[in-house]
C-alpha cells in the first residue's frame, strides 16, 4: 500500500486539507491507469483479494474526477464522508470478499454528488420466484449493493423478490450493462440460494439490487450484502447475518444469532435465545433485547455503545467492559464481585456457567433486565 495516498486520504477525511489540496496531491503521487481496468471479471475472480494500494488508487481517482468537476463546497464534506467511510471499512475487512463492493460504493457515491441523481438514467426491474418444497430447510442470499429483508410466509413456499436498479449517464449505458446482470434463484437439495452476476460496472454505471423474501419460520438463514441493510423478522432456525456498510435487524427470532456488520448498528429482539448469540460490529452501536433463554451472548463493538436487556430470571456470568466509557448494570442483576467506571464483573442471578460478555472500545456499556413495558 502507498503510505503517501494512505496520509493524503487519511488528512482529507479528517479535514484536515481542502478536496483541492487532496486532488492535486493524489495527482502527484498517482501511478497512473489501473491495470487490467475494463476488463470482465468472472464472479469467483471478483472475490479474490485486491492489493492495498489498488484500492486507494480507486478510491484515489474517483476524488481526482470529483475535484476536477467541482469547487470546495458541499462536495466536499461529502467525498470527505465516504473516503472516510471506506477507509474504516478497510481496516478491519475481510479483503478477499468486499473491497471491489466497497470501491464501486464509494463511486456510486461521488459519482452521484457530481453529476446529479436526477439527471441519470435508470433501468427498474423486478424478478420472482416462487419454490415450493416441505424439504427445503436453509436459505441463503448474496448482493453487493443493496437491502436483504426476509419476512414470514404462509405454508412451505418460499417467495423471492430481486429488484434490480441501474443507473447511467444515458438510456443506452444503463440498457447495455442491464444485460449483463443476471440475478440467479435456484433450489438445491435443501437449499434455496440467491446471487447476482455482473462485470464491474464502468464509470458512472451503478448497480443496486434488493431482495425481499418470505419463507417458513424454520428456515436457516445466512444473509450477505456489502452496502446495504441485512434484516429479518419471525425466523426460528439459525440466523447468519453479515453486512460492510449497512445497519443489521432481526426481529422475532427464536434460534441461533449471528449478526455481523462493520459500519453500521445491530439491533436484535429477541423471542427467545435458543443456542449462543453472537452480535459483532467496528464502527455502529449494538442493541439487543432477550425475552426468554438462558443460552451464552457475546456481544462487542470497537466504536460504539452497547445495550443489553436479558429476561428476569436470566442467570449466569456477567463480564462488561469498556476502555473509553463508562459500564453501567443494573441492581436487579445481582451483587457483582467487581464494579469499576470501566468493568463490571459477577454473577447474573443464581449465577452459573452461561457466560455474557459485553464488551467495546469507545463506548458505554448498559445491562439490566428486559421488563415488560420494553418488550
Amino acid at each position: 500500500m502507498s503510505e503517501e495516498r494512505m496520509a493524503i486520504l487519511r488528512m482529507l477525511s479528517e479535514g484536515k486539507i481542502s478536496v483541492d489540496e487532496a486532488g492535486r496531491l493524489l495527482e502527484a503521487v498517482g501511478d497512473g491507469p489501473l491495470a487490467g481496468q475494463g476488463a470482465q471479471e468472472s464472479r469467483d475472480e471478483r472475490r479474490q483479494p485486491r492489493d492495498f494500494g489498488e484500492f486507494f488508487e480507486d478510491v484515489g481517482k474517483e476524488v481526482r474526477r470529483a475535484v476536477s468537476s467541482v469547487h470546495e463546497g458541499d462536495i466536499g464534506d461529502t467525498v470527505r464522508k465516504e473516503v472516510d467511510k471506506a477507509m474504516r471499512t478497510v481496516r478491519g475487512m475481510d479483503l478477499g470478499n468486499v473491497v471491489n463492493e466497497v470501491v464501486d460504493q464509494v463511486k456510486v457515491v461521488v459519482s452521484e454528488a457530481v453529476d446529479g441523481a436526477s439527471n441519470r438514467e435508470l433501468i427498474d426491474r423486478e424478478e420472482d420466484w416462487i419454490f415450493d418444497d416441505a424439504a427445503i430447510v436453509a436459505l441463503q442470499a448474496e448482493t453487493g449493493n443493496g437491502n436483504i429483508v426476509f419476512q414470514p410466509g404462509t405454508g412451505t413456499a418460499v417467495k423471492v423478490c430481486a429488484h434490480t436498479k441501474i443507473k447511467a449517464h444515458t438510456s443506452e449505458q444503463a440498457e447495455a450493462f442491464a444485460e449483463q446482470v443476471v440475478v440467479h434463484a435456484e433450489c438445491t437439495g435443501e437449499t434455496v440460494r440467491i446471487y447476482k452476476e455482473h462485470p464491474k460496472p464502468p464509470r458512472g454505471v451503478n448497480v443496486t439490487i434488493n431482495y425481499k423474501i418470505e419463507g417458513p419460520r424454520h428456515l436457516d438463514l445466512d444473509l450477505c450484502t456489502v452496502n446495504g441493510n441485512a434484516t429479518a423478522s419471525g425466523s426460528e432456525g439459525k440466523v447468519t447475518a453479515q453486512t460492510t456498510n449497512g445497519n443489521v435487524a432481526l426481529d422475532g427470532s427464536r434460534g441461533q444469532v449471528q449478526l455481523r456488520t462493520q459500519n453500521g448498528n445491530i439491533r436484535a429482539m429477541l423471542l427467545e435465545l435458543r443456542y449462543e448469540g453472537l452480535f459483532t460490529n467496528a464502527n455502529g452501536n449494538i442493541e439487543v433485547h432477550l425475552v426468554e433463554g438462558e443460552a451464552p451472548l457475546t456481544a462487542t463493538s470497537t466504536n460504539g455503545n452497547v445495550d443489553l436487556r436479558l429476561p428476569v430470571d436470566f442467570s449466569g456470568v456477567l463480564d462488561a467492559r469498556t476502555t473509553n466509557g463508562r459500564v453501567r448494570a443494573a441492581a436487579d442483576l445481582g451483587v457483582m464481585g467487581t464494579v469499576k467506571r470501566t468493568l463490571v464483573e459477577g454473577p447474573i442471578g443464581a449465577g452459573g456457567d452461561t457466560r455474557v460478555q459485553v464488551h467495546t472500545l469507545n463506548g458505554n456499556v448498559s445491562v439490566g433486565r428486559l421488563h415488560g413495558e420494553e418488550q
